[in-house]
């Protein structure tokens, strides 16, 4: 924490950048919304446009804190790094070519999570704004496109699959994900989380 606010207070946006990116999953993990708000609040937006990782940290952050006005438009900004992301990712990527240089993350696994991540959090403003089908829509991709290792996205898109079937009065489909949902985050041990889901 004190690493974070000295490079801040410095002006040294990108070892700041580096030192939230590896403390992301941790902050997440131990429901620290408010802290990695904070921070990557703190990061002008021509940062967040070349390090997706911080941008769907901070979207995750927003939405935790029921802050959605601006969720949309930064959904579709780290969207638009997708295509530098994915040849960023690739097995025989030059991460100096023209397209993979312009995304920078110092996590290559969290760097792998923002295409999933980025279906959930659509999938989350669906069920915040009512629209249940493109709950269901957005949280099936986001279960698709999960990498293999990765227990937290697929758990929160059941979530929310959960409360749409349960806002439909679909018991059985709900419990169900909810089991699923629950069952992720054990495993990814976001224990707090898998608390709430009960």
């Amino acid at each position: 924490v004190p690493a974070v606010r000295h490079a801040l207070a410095g002006g040294d946006l990108d070892r700041a950048a580096d030192l939230v990116e590896v403390a992301t999953p941790a902050l997440r993990r131990n429901r620290q919304e408010a802290t990695l708000r904070r921070w990557v609040g703190d990061f002008p937006d021509e940062v967040l446009q070349r390090r997706p990782v911080l941008a769907i940290a901070f979207v995750g952050a927003l939405m935790s804190s029921n802050e959605f006005a601006d969720v949309a438009r930064r959904l579709r900004e780290i969207e638009r790094q997708l295509p530098a992301i994915h040849e960023r990712l690739a097995p025989d990527a030059d991460p100096t070519a023209e397209l993979a240089s312009q995304v920078v993350a110092v996590d290559e696994h969290e760097l792998a999570r923002v295409p999933a991540a980025v279906e959930l959090y659509w999938a989350g403003l669906a069920l915040v704004s009512g629209d249940l089908p493109a709950t269901h829509l957005h949280a099936g991709r986001a279960i698709n496109t999960a990498t293999a290792d990765d227990d937290v996205v697929p758990a929160g898109a059941a979530g929310l699959s959960g409360l749409a079937h349960w806002a439909c009065g679909e018991l059985d489909e709900a419990r169900r994900s909810y089991l699923t949902c629950i069952d992720g985050l054990l495993r990814a041990q976001h224990i707090s989380d898998a608390l709430g889901s009960y």
